[in-house]
Parts: structure tokens; C-alpha cells; sequence
């Protein structure tokens, strides 16, 4: 029997956005013989976490501190 698996990666940028991809992994007996991608976006700090999986609010909770969202902001260029 084949199971759909839900699957998350999160990948930390230099800058500390995080790259979110989800997907699907078809597992058969325990080896996966297939695998889907379902989203790929990024979030930056200070993003609302509204709705994200458990896994990225907890990265997200833990990197973006008060300091790290002030310094990504104070990094973007103004808008004219």
C-alpha cells in the first residue's frame, strides 16, 4: 500500500529569511517511491506566521528575535 507522507524542509538564508518547501512523499513499505512538491516560498522576518506548519513557526520563533527583524528591516532600501 502507498502513503502519502506530508513533508517539510525549511532552509535558513544569510539575511535569515527562511526558504519554505512542502511536498509529498509516496512511501511503499518503507522506501519512498515517489515524491511531490506541493509549495516553495520565502518568508522574511518579521512575516506574519499565520497559518505556516508548526515546524517553521518554531524556526521562525526562535531566529527572529527583536534584534534580527530590526536589522532585516533596517537593511531593505527605503521606498522613494
Amino acid at each position: 500500500m502507498i502513503v502519502p507522507v506530508d513533508i517539510i524542509s525549511v532552509q535558513v538564508n544569510q539575511n535569515n529569511s527562511l526558504f519554505v518547501t512542502t511536498g509529498i512523499d509516496y512511501d511503499s513499505d518503507g522506501a519512498i517511491v515517489g515524491s511531490e512538491i506541493t509549495a516553495q516560498y520565502t518568508l522574511v522576518p518579521g512575516d506574519d506566521l499565520t497559518g505556516q506548519p508548526t515546524e517553521v513557526v518554531n524556526i521562525a520563533n526562535a531566529l527572529w528575535t527583536p534584534a534580527v527583524v530590526e536589522a532585516y528591516k533596517a537593511s531593505q532600501p527605503k521606498p522613494e
